[in-house]
């Protein structure tokens, strides 16, 4: 009888044990799920940020390209402009020229 009680109790300790064991797992798989959703989150809110990373790196490379297109657009402008006065000083001066040959000729 007296190893009948301790089988039973022996059993009642492991039922007890087995119990707790799989409430412990449910518990574990519970915050896994948890970590899992979490981390998944984090994982499309990077790759949300990545991208919209991407697109502004990409609208400041087309931003400082049309700058410096601006800059050397700016420099042939310069230049042109530089190279009108130079012409425009020349017909002065030629315009003076003429009305003094024209002076020279007139009858007096």
């Amino acid at each position: 009888m007296y190893f009948l009680n301790f089988m039973k109790n022996s059993y009642e300790a492991n039922l007890n044990t087995h119990k707790r064991c799989f409430s412990e797992l449910d518990s574990i798989k519970y915050q896994l799920n948890v970590v899992t959703e979490y981390k998944n989150r984090l994982d499309k809110l990077l790759i949300e940020t990545q991208k919209r990373f991407d697109v502004e790196k990409e609208r400041h490379k087309e931003i400082m390209d049309s700058c410096l297109a601006m800059k050397q657009q700016s420099a042939i402008c310069q230049s042109q402009f530089e190279d009108l006065q130079y012409e425009c000083k020349k017909m002065k001066v030629d315009l003076e020229n003429f009305k003094r040959e024209r002076e020279k000729l007139k009858p007096t």
